[in-house]
């Protein structure tokens, strides 16, 4: 019998970067949507050990001339729990987020890289203009392999993006995934030592699968809760809950080691 090595035990010593990680505020206009996205930085005000960054995946803001001001709204209640970085959404317009964000105007996809402490955020942009789908186009892979190679091969990362890059096993929500070039997005991710986990939002519920041989996690709805695939009926109208608790999640990060918690406001 042959035996295994012993693995190095992790150094719990070190203390993990917090990152909060919500998905789907799509705020419109009313206090509804604003009360919810209240309720999350409340809840994130409220820990004892602070964030060190906020993170919003997507789907900031619902099409209209509030737009502008939701936006503003978004991260005047989320800046005083942390740095927030976003990603665009499917529902977003790329060149009110580009204005928001303080980028020249540009038809491309919005792709940028934000470091928090010594973790990398690669932000990269799948939404493809007046589709609820996305896409990982060439080079969006391009950006990603690039931004990482940039990187000392002791670093780490994490992938961010809105629509999830694979099958979720949904009726509804595969129809309107990342398609394109997500073979070769994966494979970057799984050859690459630097990643060590993909975050997404677009389905508004809380879901945890593998990607590149590494964890990819998306994030639930702060607007409402998606359906899970046991629960959907093929009936769109009902396909997400606008009546459950605003949620979001909370990693923690340890080098390459990830562990994720799922919290509601309320």
């Amino acid at each position: 019998m042959t035996k295994e090595p012993r693995m190095a035990a992790r150094d719990v010593s070190e203390a993990p970067l917090v990152l909060a990680h919500l998905s789907d505020t799509h705020l419109d206009g009313s206090p509804r949507t604003r009360e919810r996205v209240e309720a999350v930085a409340a809840t994130l005000a409220g820990f004892a050990r602070p964030v060190d960054a906020v993170l919003v995946s997507g789907d900031l803001t619902e099409p209209g001339p509030h737009v502008e001001a939701e936006l503003a709204f978004l991260e005047s209640a989320l800046r005083p729990v942390g740095p927030v970085v976003y990603v665009p959404g499917n529902s977003d317009d790329r060149q009110t987020v580009r204005r928001f964000l303080g980028l020249s105007p540009d038809p491309d996809p919005i792709h940028r890289v934000h470091s928090v402490a010594n973790l990398h955020l690669v932000l990269v942009d799948t939404c493809v203009p007046g589709e609820m789908g996305g896409r990982v186009e060439h080079d969006t892979v391009a950006f990603v392999e690039h931004s990482l190679e940039s990187q000392a091969p002791d670093a780490r990362a994490v992938l961010v993006m809105h629509h999830p890059p694979r099958l979720l096993g949904h009726g509804f929500v595969d129809t309107v995934r990342a398609v394109g070039e997500t073979a070769r997005l994966e494979e970057c991710v799984r050859e690459d030592a630097r990643v060590i986990a993909t975050l997404v939002g677009h389905t508004h519920a809380a879901t945890f699968a593998r990607f590149g041989g590494k964890p990819l996690m998306v994030a639930p709805g702060v607007h409402s809760a998606g359906q899970l695939p046991n629960e959907f009926t093929g009936d769109l109208t009902g396909v997400v809950d606008p009546g459950a608790p605003p949620a979001f999640l909370v990693h923690h990060v340890t080098g390459d080691d990830l562990v994720s918690y799922v919290r509601t406001a309320y």
